[in-house]
C-alpha cells in the first residue's frame, strides 16, 4: 500500500472506528504500516469552529477553540479561547517527519512540543521553547488528544513549574462549525500581473 493510501486509510480508520463513542481499540498497533507517527492530516481534520460541552452534555454557547488549515495547507493555527482576555494561539506543522507545535502562551513564552501516539491518544511532549530556560518555570509541558469521534475531541494540557505538573486544562469539545461553514477554506482568486 502506498504512503497516501496508508494515510488515507488511517484517518478514515481514526475518525470512524470509533464504535460506542470511544476510540479505544485505536493504538499504535492497529495503524496502518507507513503512519504510525502522526501528521498534520490529522490536525487538519480539526479544521472548524468548536464550543465546550456543557454538564449536561449538551453543546453550549462557549467558543472554546478555532482551528484554521493555512500557509498553503502546511500550517494549522489554533485560537484558544478566541476573543478573550485569554486567548492564545498554537500552530502546528511538520518539522521532518515529527509533527510539531508551538503554544504561544499567556505565561509569556512559547513552547514547542513534538506529538507521538500512546494508544487511543495523541500527545504532544514538551521539545524546548523560547523563554522557558529550566523545568523550574511555569510553561506548559503535555497536551492530550482523544478522538471520541470526528466532531467530538478531549483534550487536557499540563502545566509543569518546578518539574511538576501544578495545572490541568481539559476540554471536552464538539465541532459547531466545520472550516467550509466558516469560509476559511476559502481560495482567493490570485491573477499574475503582466
Amino acid at each position: 500500500m502506498n504512503t497516501r493510501a496508508s494515510r488515507a486509510l488511517w484517518i478514515a480508520c481514526a475518525v470512524t472506528v470509533a464504535a460506542g463513542g470511544t476510540v479505544s481499540a485505536l493504538n499504535t498497533q492497529a495503524l496502518p504500516t507507513g503512519a504510525s507517527k502522526p501528521t498534520l492530516d490529522v490536525i487538519k481534520k480539526l479544521a472548524g469552529t468548536w464550543v465546550e460541552l456543557g454538564e449536561d452534555g449538551q453543546p453550549t454557547d462557549k467558543v472554546a477553540n478555532v482551528w484554521r488549515v493555512t500557509s498553503g495547507g502546511f500550517t494549522v493555527v489554533e485560537t484558544v479561547m478566541p476573543g478573550t482576555k485569554d486567548e492564545m494561539l498554537t500552530v502546528y506543522h511538520m518539522d521532518g517527519d515529527d509533527l510539531v507545535l508551538t503554544h504561544y502562551c499567556m505565561l509569556q513564552n512559547q513552547v514547542r512540543m513534538k506529538a507521538r501516539f500512546e494508544k487511543d491518544k495523541l500527545i504532544f511532549e514538551y521539545d524546548g521553547g523560547t523563554f522557558v530556560t529550566s523545568h523550574d518555570e511555569a510553561h506548559m509541558h503535555r497536551a492530550e488528544f482523544t478522538f471520541v469521534d470526528e466532531d467530538h475531541i478531549k483534550t487536557r494540557w499540563e502545566m509543569f513549574e518546578k518539574g511538576e505538573n501544578t495545572y490541568t486544562a481539559s476540554g471536552d469539545l464538539v465541532r459547531r462549525e466545520t472550516a467550509s461553514d466558516t469560509g476559511s477554506d476559502v481560495k482567493p482568486d490570485i491573477h499574475e500581473e503582466k
